[in-house]
């Protein structure tokens, strides 16, 4: 599913990240739809101003976003408990 990047810069919310248990991307969702990981990647790298990948979890890249994101009005959660085994 792609995503009009403008429109949804003005619209998202809640953008929600998992990763597996060893701190692998998994998936995303926006205001509850799943989306691509590149287009997650697009839109944080938007909305804060610099790149930003999500092949690994990083606590402090995500923790800064978070804080970041609250100033916009945009609730960043995520959390590295998906297990695929």
């Amino acid at each position: 599913m792609k995503i009009n990047l403008k429109s949804l810069l003005k619209e998202v919310k809640h953008i929600d990240i998992a990763f597996t248990e060893r701190g692998r991307y998994y998936k995303a969702k926006f205001d509850g739809k799943k989306v691509d990981k590149s287009e997650v990647e697009d839109i944080l790298s938007n909305l804060l101003g610099s790149e930003f990948d999500l092949s690994i979890a990083d606590d402090d890249k995500l923790d800064k976003a978070i804080k970041d994101l609250k100033k916009q009005k945009v609730k960043l959660t995520w959390n590295d408990h998906i297990d695929v085994s």
